[in-house]
């Protein structure tokens, strides 16, 4: 049995760091951001988005603005949920 992968992924980001991903749909999300993915970048301090387009026989993503960011070196989002009790992105 081999024990070496034979297909490489492409990394996702620069520098990389990702942790949780969640997928934006739902009423409580604004109609321009569903159908987006959501993933925690907890090295530069952001959540970031993107879009999953087919591209031939694969995938590519459209990154988009981030949803929230920040300067300060605690904020290091880990994970990210989508339908907590009276959530609502628009707030």
């Amino acid at each position: 049995m081999p024990t070496t992968p034979k297909l490489k992924l492409r990394r996702i980001g620069n520098p990389g760091g990702y942790c949780g991903i969640g997928f934006l749909d739902g009423r409580g999300v604004p109609e321009s951001m569903r159908g987006d993915f959501v993933i925690g970048d907890f090295k530069p301090n952001r959540v970031k988005r993107f879009l999953v387009r087919p591209d031939g026989a694969g995938f590519s993503l459209q990154w988009k603005e981030p949803i929230l960011q920040s300067r300060h070196r605690n904020f290091r989002p880990v994970d990210v949920k989508q339908g907590a009790p009276r959530s609502d992105l628009r707030r």
